[in-house]
């Protein structure tokens, strides 16, 4: 491929996973030292497959393994089950992920996780570390892009809440007598 467009794929792909995780309340700074290598499939090398790359050179393979990686996560002290947190953009009150005290049940911002038996999140389920078929493609990509800015010609679909503005407050229905 040639370079000039394997950079421009890694910014692309680069935005992309900077707006998968805002989208989930985390900063798109988390990224900062990112790469993204389009690697040749070895089956047919006209193709490629994103490769996101994070400073300490774990890979993953699309932008929901990303936010794995940038993620704050709070441990159970019951059950020891990791908790992915929600962002800090997102709005949601959570606890801080050095906790001690935190337990299943008080996930009030995923409810269907509140629970010692809930399946913990896969954090290793496409996280690998760094081949040497990747390295080359990032020693031909030269040196770490800056993560671009945010697209600010139209509101996003999906933006965080911070961004959004406040709802409505609950509309208030008066009980009939009877």
């Amino acid at each position: 491929m040639d370079p000039a467009r394997a950079k421009e794929l890694e910014l692309s792909l680069l935005s992309e996973a900077a707006t998968h995780v805002e989208r989930h309340g985390w900063p798109r700074e988390r990224l900062q030292g990112w790469r993204c290598a389009a690697v040749p499939r070895l089956s047919n090398p006209a193709d490629c497959d994103p490769y996101w790359v994070s400073p300490h050179d774990e890979v993953a393979r699309s932008p929901k393994y990303v936010l794995a990686l940038v993620a704050d996560y709070v441990q159970c002290s019951k059950c020891s089950a990791l908790r992915r947190l929600p962002g800090p953009l997102s709005g949601v009150a959570a606890p801080d992920s050095h906790a001690t005290d935190f337990t299943c049940r008080d996930n009030t911002w995923h409810p269907d996780l509140a629970y010692c038996d809930a399946a913990e999140a896969d954090r290793g389920g496409e996280i690998k570390n760094v081949n040497a078929r990747v390295r080359a493609v990032l020693d031909v990509l030269g040196p770490t892009p800056q993560i671009p800015p945010p697209p600010a010609t139209s509101r996003r679909r999906n933006a965080p809440s911070s961004s959004r503005a406040p709802p409505p407050p609950p509309r208030r229905f008066a009980t009939p007598a009877r």
